[in-house]
């Protein structure tokens, strides 16, 4: 993310770096780096561990609360810009790729092997900072890239921003960017340290004006720029020194350093064989950078909760309910795509990739939610086809729904309630024995085990279930199964169910609470009980507490009545 090999470079330059202890100020947290730098044992073969993702993302919160820094902004970007769309999916097939690898049991770069997620670590984060939102933690989606809105916050408020996006070292952020993997704690009562980069300091060791530090980036692209030294005659100027030959980036900044000012810098452009094409090539480059980088405009919070600017060619005007929800970070993104562009960039699962893609199987909840947010004849989707993404276009024929988005607040909670459970294939009787909060997951175990033909009595489910079970009453205890496809494959299905439905929930206007990951599923837990032999797990049920064994047998009970 950002400008590639920029961050092991800052990593080299002591000078521009301080300690600090984060305490008794507000702070800046990059919501989209937090889900996606956990600790390496968060192992995705076995499908998410979510309990002890919950953990790692409370710890953090309240040791911070607890050394007083207070409010917490986490910033989420909004809807994908179309011109990071080849991006995406470049970046989604390399982890699907990274998957496939690991299933060939082929050597795979630990950076890549990082890059692969669970699909429903992000709801758990959120489920999280939703429990705490109040004046002390504030969530902000943005309306399309969150950075503008990250740096813009963090100097409003004067604090560090904390994110792990090598973009943030070009951004002129007053206090501070603090990188995720250079913030230290341990847990409520002790300190957080971190390591604070300064770039007035770097830019003034240069001795370059500080606008030229916009050059970086438009000289060696970013996640929008090309690499113009590798696409252009720039690599004569800054690839001169042979102390730095192969390593353009500190070519760049050692040229950058020579030239001092941006005029100096165009003169010696110009210089060059077909200079004038050259330089045009870098104007273009540099404005666009300094445009995404000299943030300078001053953050404004009434004008933030009222403004939704998304751009697209098919953009039409968003429901008023929508943008609420969506502003309270309860309308994903991914849905506001759907609704402006007619697409779906689907997410990368974990999953064998010899089977067809487990978001197959929720395919139909989503017809259901094409059906209600446009009003075109067909939706594209991006999903996996072996081991690569396609475009798959789904076509809407019988599929339209009378209801306009727009009313949909207007129509009867109880109706939305039985749009959600025709869709996943039960009805409110079924549910009836359970609190409210476990219809959506418990109707999802029945649309996947009816889908999947799972049978009553079959050991993934009875696993799936005591997982449930045991997570909602924080008892799942510490498991260390072998690796196996077919229930990698089974549970991403649920998964791929459960997360849908969170969605079919969203565009019905929230009618059903609805309990995080967290509280139902542990993938290491789950794999483990589904290995065991059907005696063996009696003795496991036999040995259990009572209020989860109540729990369990419950919500088994209603899943077996259904299917």
């Amino acid at each position: 993310m950002g400008i590639t090999s920029l961050t092991k470079y800052m990593d080299s330059l002591p000078l521009h770096w301080k300690s600090t202890n984060v305490s008794r100020c507000p702070i800046v947290l990059d919501g989209l780096s937090f889900p996606y730098q956990l600790p390496g044992h968060f192992d995705w073969k076995f499908g998410g561990q979510y309990p002890a993702m919950r953990h790692f993302f409370e710890n953090l919160i309240n040791t911070l609360l607890a050394q007083h820094v207070s409010p917490i902004h986490v910033v989420f970007h909004g809807i994908r810009q179309t011109d990071k769309m080849d991006l995406l999916l470049h970046r989604r097939q390399v982890v699907q790729d990274t998957i496939w690898k690991v299933q060939l049991e082929e050597e795979v770069e630990p950076y890549h092997a990082s890059s692969v997620h669970s699909l429903l670590m992000l709801q758990t984060f959120l489920k999280l900072l939703h429990n705490y939102q109040s004046d002390e933690v504030r969530v902000h989606p943005a309306d399309g890239d969150h950075t503008h809105l990250a740096v813009s916050l963090a100097n409003a408020y004067d604090c560090y921003l904390v994110g792990e996006n090598s973009d943030y070292f070009i951004t002129p952020l007053q206090k501070g960017y603090i990188p995720l993997s250079k913030l230290a704690w341990s847990q409520p009562g002790s300190p957080v340290i971190g390591r604070v980069f300064k770039r007035d300091s770097f830019i003034a060791s240069l001795n370059i004006e500080p606008d030229l530090i916009y050059a970086i980036p438009a000289f060696l692209g970013n996640d929008t720029l090309p690499n113009l030294v590798e696409e252009t005659k720039l690599k004569r100027l800054v690839r001169e020194n042979s102390r730095y030959r192969g390593k353009d980036l500190q070519s760049t900044i050692k040229f950058l350093e020579k030239c001092h000012k941006l005029t100096g810098l165009k003169y010696q452009i110009s210089s060059l064989d077909d200079g004038g094409e050259v330089l045009q090539k870098f104007e273009q480059s540099f404005e666009k950078s300094r445009k995404k980088y000299d943030i300078k405009c001053p953050f404004n919070y009434e004008e933030f909760k009222i403004s939704i600017a998304f751009g697209s060619d098919n953009w039409k005007s968003i429901p008023p309910w929508i943008v609420q929800q969506y502003k309270d970070y309860m309308f994903s993104p991914s849905l506001l795509a759907v609704f402006i562009r007619g697409v779906n960039f689907l997410r990368v699962v974990p999953d064998d990739c010899t089977r067809p893609a487990s978001m197959i199987i929720s395919r139909p909840i989503r017809l259901v939610i094409y059906a209600l947010l446009i009003e075109g004849s067909h939706v594209t989707e991006i999903i996996r086809q072996g081991s690569k993404l396609i475009e798959d276009q789904i076509h809407l024929s019988g599929h339209s729904d009378p209801m306009e988005i727009s009313e949909m607040k207007l129509e009867p909670k109880e109706k939305r309630h039985n749009r959600i459970y025709k869709t996943l294939m039960c009805s409110s009787h079924a549910l009836s024995l359970l609190q409210e909060e476990w219809h959506l997951p418990v109707a999802s175990v029945i649309f996947w085990a009816k889908l999947a033909a799972i049978p009553r009595g079959d050991i993934y489910l009875k696993a799936l279930v005591l997982s449930f079970a045991k997570c909602f009453h924080k008892s799942a205890a510490p498991c260390t199964p072998a690796f196996s496809l077919e229930a990698l494959h089974l549970y991403a299905q649920w998964q791929c169910v459960y997360h849908d439905a969170i969605l079919l929930n969203q565009v019905l206007a929230l009618p059903l609470p609805y309990l995080s990951p967290a509280n139902l599923f542990d993938g290491k837990f789950v794999t483990y009980y589904s290995q065991m032999s059907h005696d063996k797990f009696r003795i496991i049920l036999d040995n259990t507490s009572g209020e989860i064994l109540h729990l369990y047998t419950k919500i088994l009970k209603t899943v077996n009545e259904s299917i």
